[in-house]
């Protein structure tokens, strides 16, 4: 007997799904596609930071800018792979 909180075969909540063919894959690429995503960005966030550091301490953020378009462009990458 399966309590409801468990679901099919104390699988848990979504143990009904456990046959979906496909299903695996598709997490699997979702799951990427958040981490290059979240890379992505951390990137923009810190090349923007470091940007705005820079530019209060008189220098021109060359570096720091690139790093937000590579996080940027990261971001964007991930997206697709979803």
């Amino acid at each position: 007997m399966t309590t409801p909180a468990l679901g099919v075969a104390g699988r848990g909540p979504l143990g009904t799904l456990a046959g979906v063919p496909g299903l695996p894959g598709a997490l699997a690429r979702a799951a990427v596609a958040a981490l290059v995503q979240t890379a992505g960005l951390v990137l923009l966030a810190a090349g923007l930071a470091r940007a705005v550091a820079e530019v209060a301490e008189g220098v021109v953020p060359g570096t720091a800018l690139a790093v937000a378009v590579l996080g940027a462009a990261v971001r964007a990458a991930g997206g697709g792979l979803g």
